[in-house]
């Protein structure tokens, strides 16, 4: 079976039930497949073959889970874009993807403009929404002219489905490669543990880029012919998030640790206490959640959420905590439940080892090492990379954590640099780059410290040239002139130099503990 038969299926079950909203858009599912079948048709028209990679750049719409089962009939394969980039900063995932198809939203233009003579890969470039002529294909025009029957190509559930791209802690740009049967798992693991049912009405408000967060939303409800609600926004805003779940009957979504903290903190949430009735599952993760936030969520919400642990490389969760792990039995181990990320999905095996690859026992940390039949395949052109996170079908993560006597994993430390903010993965090696371009600068290192509303922020220690003065503004506007707004320094502390050992590598750890 590939993700395809998911809308060709529900078109045969429930050809008349509305499947997909965004705004005043509404599909059902017959006509959500007849859609996907003429952007198939299209795209096969344009020379798209199976195997091509097609990158997307666009903020959350339809038009993008029309792509996601388009590309997937054809064998096709979507590399969807952070819209929060700047540029020139997609240009080496085109490099390394060799996409010849990109498909961008009108909004996203001068930001394409400006790269457009350094994708020479590009074939076809597809405009969703209106723009000037000469830019590209219209999205719409394609649709019109295409045959609504189903694609005749074969596509096997071990071709390669999606490339999330990532930059890993070396700043190197990297595609994790999924396939048809990974994403198929991973739904029958969330399904089986965390299910839902075809009456259940789900929103997707966080990034449609984000694939472990946001993907498993749309295919799971897909498998079991329930509807998706998509926001539009690229901004979340709790009004109308609460209005949305009001409106669209909302019963399930996703959102982060910092989402949590505006809606909790909503001084018009009485208002809503209708919507939020309706709620039955709520799923948060991405970023580290303080108890506190948790508590006060679950007593405005009710005991409705799961989080988990995962990873792009796991195609999502790993572990998950239930909603009856939220509930107070005692106060001491719903404490100690509260800071885990839950037990292993029904088909994933999580083990603890050490430098050996032994396994150690409960209550001892180690590296997270994950099993599955959902794992990715590896990293698109990079063998010796996937070797190095890949050994007999087991994910080394790179993340310490121990289980405990009831199989709880606690995550102890990320990987060792990686920053989390607002759910988003900064990388400190991008940034430290940027920030030694600048001719004032002699080394720097940054780290993420802990922030009440974004999980983590980011903060860069500045050893400046001999006799050079600045100011951490003028550090921060260097940044966001070449990053995208998320990625700069929040604060900025000028030292005299950094921390090393022998081998002059910087001692982040003791910049960490200074902060702490």
């Amino acid at each position: 079976m590939d993700l395809g038969e998911l809308p060709r299926r529900n078109a045969r079950r429930y050809p008349h039930k509305i499947c997909l909203v965004e705004g005043r858009k509404r599909y059902t599912f017959q006509e959500f497949n007849r859609r996907v079948n003429c952007l198939a048709s299209g795209l096969l028209g344009l020379g798209v073959a199976k195997g091509d990679r097609i990158a997307i750049l666009l903020h959350n719409c339809s038009e993008y889970a029309e792509l996601y089962f388009s590309l997937a009939k054809i064998g096709g394969i979507i590399v969807p874009l952070n819209y929060r980039l700047k540029a020139k900063e997609y240009v080496p995932y085109f490099n390394l993807c060799q996409c010849n198809v990109f498909v961008f939203g009108e909004a996203l233009i001068n930001g394409v403009k400006e790269i457009r003579s350094s994708l020479e890969m590009v074939k076809h470039f597809i405009i969703v929404g209106k723009s000037p002529e000469g830019e590209g294909i219209h999205y719409d025009d394609l649709l019109l002219h295409s045959s609504p029957s189903e694609p005749a190509t074969e596509v096997d559930e071990k071709d390669i489905a999606a490339i999330f791209l990532t930059s890993g802690t070396t700043g190197f740009p990297k595609g994790a490669m999924w396939t048809h049967r990974n994403i198929l798992e991973q739904i029958i693991n969330l399904q089986i543990d965390l299910p839902f049912c075809r009456d259940d009405v789900g929103l997707i408000v966080l990034p449609m880029f984000h694939g472990p967060v946001t993907i498993p939303l749309l295919h799971q409800l897909f498998y079991i012919g329930g509807r998706v609600v998509i926001s539009s926004s690229p901004h979340f805003d709790p009004k109308y998030f609460l209005k949305t779940i009001l409106q669209e009957g909302i019963t399930c979504t996703f959102v982060v640790p910092t989402m949590l903290i505006q809606l909790i903190n909503f001084p018009e949430i009485h208002f809503y206490w209708e919507a939020i009735k309706r709620l039955k599952q709520v799923k948060y993760a991405g970023a580290p959640t303080s108890l506190d936030i948790l508590r006060k969520a679950i007593e405005k919400f009710g005991p409705i959420f799961t989080q988990g642990y995962g990873l792009t490389e796991t195609i999502g969760g790993v572990s998950f905590l239930a909603k009856e792990d939220h509930i107070a039995s005692d106060g001491d181990a719903l404490n100690r439940r509260l800071k885990s990320c839950g037990k292993e999905y029904i088909n994933t095996h999580i083990k603890i080892v050490d430098d050996e690859g032994r396994e150690v026992s409960p209550g001892k940390v180690g590296e997270i090492i994950v099993g599955s039949d959902k794992n990715f395949i590896g990293y698109w052109g990079m063998p010796e990379e996937t070797e190095r996170i890949l050994r007999k079908g087991w994910v080394y993560t790179g993340d310490l954590g121990m289980l405990d006597e009831e199989g709880y994993l606690y995550v102890v430390d990320r990987k060792k640099d990686l920053i989390i903010s607002g759910g988003e993965n900064i990388y400190p090696v991008e940034i430290e780059e940027v920030i030694s371009r600048h001719p004032k600068v002699k080394e720097s290192a940054v780290i993420g410290v802990p922030d009440p509303l974004w999980g983590e922020s980011v903060k860069a220690f500045v050893v400046l040239k001999e006799g050079e003065k600045a100011s951490p503004e003028e550090m921060m506007d260097h940044c966001k002139k070449e990053l995208a707004s998320y990625k700069k320094p929040r604060s900025v502390e000028f030292v005299k130099d950094l921390p090393k050992g022998s081998m002059g590598k910087v001692l982040k750890y003791l910049l960490r503990e200074k902060c702490s």
